[in-house]
């Protein structure tokens, strides 16, 4: 089905529900210019990495402009001719993306609407041009449209919860921290799967880094709804230790909600994670961008809205080998990996000291 919005300030939107439209509708409409945003394709499964990336070449052949929203908006991005081809823009959040279309859009204009609402709610591009909203949430759980949510103007929105809505108590707590948020501890979250099939696996080296830390530090961990934490002096500082009480790619609306919670921001945070891509043993701190196909931190980036988020990558990676990276990061250390594990530790606690300085100018 078609969901035809009535033009307001000359532009007219449409919402296209069926990915088998898309094409035909753009062919067979006439228009000034043609701006197409699309967000999550639930049309496509398996092996993500060619899917948006073809089908962006192809929408391009009947629209003027595109644009991809979500998580995996860089993967559309590879469809590129040139780093200067600006009719294919992507944008991690749906913010961004409206605040482009607030600068582009002129009479005449023609845009379509592709996405899944339980994941997107890109209706709020539609709202947002007749009068300037407030959720901007990626992630709510709601599954109504956004036109009929009673958060939709409200500024406190930002305290939803991924399960429901706050108790005004819990709000009111949160507003008060966030009101002090020059104060807010900075926040290490490790991601990882609960469970002892996991403890000595590759893709629970980030929960290994924080277990490491506590137990140097004498720190007891503490359970919340949210996870697990407990706090240290990390290079002269205080930090909280955060490890979601959720399965690794889930980890996002857990750690999102306890940023609610404690006034941090997510610039504030620093995800400690595995990496096949490096050699294991070696480290690096990423500042911002993509997820680079990691699940895990893919959910945390897209539930706190921003790609603005310091992650320390840690290579579990084996040069000269082949296969599955899934069968890899699931697969226990070897002794002589477990060996090398301790030193991997230190040098990532002394890396993670000096990004934490970093924080000062925030």
């Amino acid at each position: 089905s078609i969901m035809v919005i009535v033009p307001r300030k000359s532009v007219h939107f449409y919402q296209v529900t069926s990915l088998s439209m898309v094409l035909d509708f753009l062919s067979e409409t006439t228009a000034v210019r043609k701006i197409a945003v699309v967000g999550s394709i639930s049309d496509f499964s398996g092996d993500l990495s060619d899917k948006y990336k073809q089908f962006a070449r192809l929408i391009l052949q009947y629209a003027d402009v595109v644009v991809f929203v979500g998580p995996n908006a860089h993967r559309a991005l590879r469809a590129r001719k040139d780093k200067d081809d600006l009719a294919l823009q992507g944008f991690l959040t749906l913010k961004e993306a409206s605040l482009f279309l607030q600068k582009i859009l002129r009479p005449g204009d023609l845009v379509l609407l592709k996405g899944s609402n339980k994941s997107d709610h890109l209706q709020r591009l539609i709202l947002d041009h007749y009068k300037p909203i407030q959720c901007w949430r990626e992630y709510c759980g709601f599954e109504h449209f956004c036109d009929s949510c009673s958060y939709l103007y409200r500024d406190d929105s930002a305290a939803d919860l991924d399960s429901g809505i706050q108790t005004e108590s819990e709000i009111q707590s949160a507003e008060v921290v966030s009101k002090k948020e020059g104060e807010a501890i900075p926040v290490i979250v490790g991601l990882g799967n609960p469970g002892a099939e996991y403890k000595n696996t590759p893709h629970n080296i980030g929960y290994f880094v924080l277990d490491s830390l506590a137990a140097n530090h004498g720190a007891v961990w503490q359970e919340m709804d949210e996870g697990q934490i407990c706090s240290i002096q990390l290079a002269g500082k205080p930090v909280s230790l955060f490890k979601a009480a959720a399965y690794m790619n889930e980890t996002g609306p857990k750690l999102q909600h306890y940023l609610v919670k404690t006034g941090c921001s997510p610039e504030q945070c620093i995800i400690v994670h595995d990496d096949t891509d490096i050699e294991f043993g070696k480290i690096y701190v990423k500042s911002d961008g993509g997820d680079a196909g990691h699940r895990g931190v893919q959910s945390c980036l897209v539930a706190l809205g921003t790609d603005q988020v310091k992650r320390l990558r840690l290579g579990v990676g084996l040069p000269g080998k082949t296969g599955s990276a899934k069968r890899r990061v699931l697969t226990n250390f070897s002794r002589e990996e477990r060996q090398q594990l301790t030193q991997i530790v230190e040098d990532a606690v002394v890396i993670l000291g000096k990004t934490l300085s970093a924080f000062n100018s925030i």
